[in-house]
């Protein structure tokens, strides 16, 4: 693709894409004429969400909705498990256990994240971390 045109290069970017990154080219691909501008919109979309990290004065709802806007702005179908992977890489601090199977609703994922917050502003000898553990299913937290 080195020796190839700029032209060519954007006519056939899209045999190379795979995943979100072709699902994104699906929506992009109208607005963007230039090999040039791809490569920054590409660079944009994705860069901004990997390396999204929760503030220190960020509260989790604030949180929660930046990294649910940059998902729906590369694809408005993201699944929710990689929405869940992005939620927990971003966070400021360790966070609680969830399982892989676990993550069905996203919205169980917030709570927990509220949940996690909240527990980790009480003082210590009211809390002891290791009781307790969340898993997130069927809408019901415990």
């Amino acid at each position: 693709m080195a020796s190839w045109s700029d032209e060519h290069k954007l006519k056939y970017i899209s045999i190379h894409l795979q995943d979100d990154a072709h699902q994104w080219w699906i929506q992009a691909s109208k607005r963007i004429p230039t090999w040039s501008k791809f490569v920054k919109e590409i660079k944009q979309a994705f860069e901004q969400l990997r390396w999204y990290k929760q503030s220190i004065n960020q509260t989790i709802t604030q949180y929660y909705d930046k990294i649910i806007e940059l998902c729906t702005r590369i694809d408005p179908d993201v699944p929710d498990l990689l929405k869940l992977q992005y939620l927990i890489a971003g966070r400021n601090v360790n966070f609680l256990h969830i399982k892989r199977n676990d993550a069905e609703l996203i919205v169980g994922v917030k709570n927990a994240l509220l949940r996690d917050e909240y527990q980790q502003r009480l003082p210590l000898d009211m809390f002891n971390r290791h009781q307790f553990m969340c898993y997130c299913n069927k809408r019901v937290c415990r």
